[in-house]
């Protein structure tokens, strides 16, 4: 953050205080499996800063060339709920796609 001690001076009182520098890291995973046709995909980010997370794990099979589905979810957690993640704590949600492709 740019004039961090602008920001702190201007801050009110009772607001939470952010990080001068924010930190995220993130990873992604993936398996092909039976000749490319199963992909296994787990894509993260982490803030160790709030401690806070979100996590994308996906599974996917191509049917054919041109028909595919997969089945995932996005979770979301941290224990405060200002934070980047932590205040979706309450939206995980699973999803699932079906998909033709021409």
């Amino acid at each position: 953050m740019c004039r961090y001690s602008d920001y702190l001076k201007n801050l009110p009182g009772g607001y939470p205080q952010e990080d001068q520098l924010y930190s995220l890291l993130s990873l992604r995973l993936t398996q092909m499996l039976v000749h490319q046709t199963l992909k296994l995909s787990l894509f993260s980010f982490w803030n160790p800063t709030d401690r806070d997370y979100f996590i994308n794990p996906e599974t996917k099979y191509n049917f054919t060339d041109h028909i595919w589905a997969a089945v995932g979810a996005n979770i979301f957690g941290g224990n405060k709920n200002w934070t980047q993640f932590g205040q979706l704590s309450k939206n995980d949600n699973v999803y699932m796609q079906v998909r033709y492709e021409f």
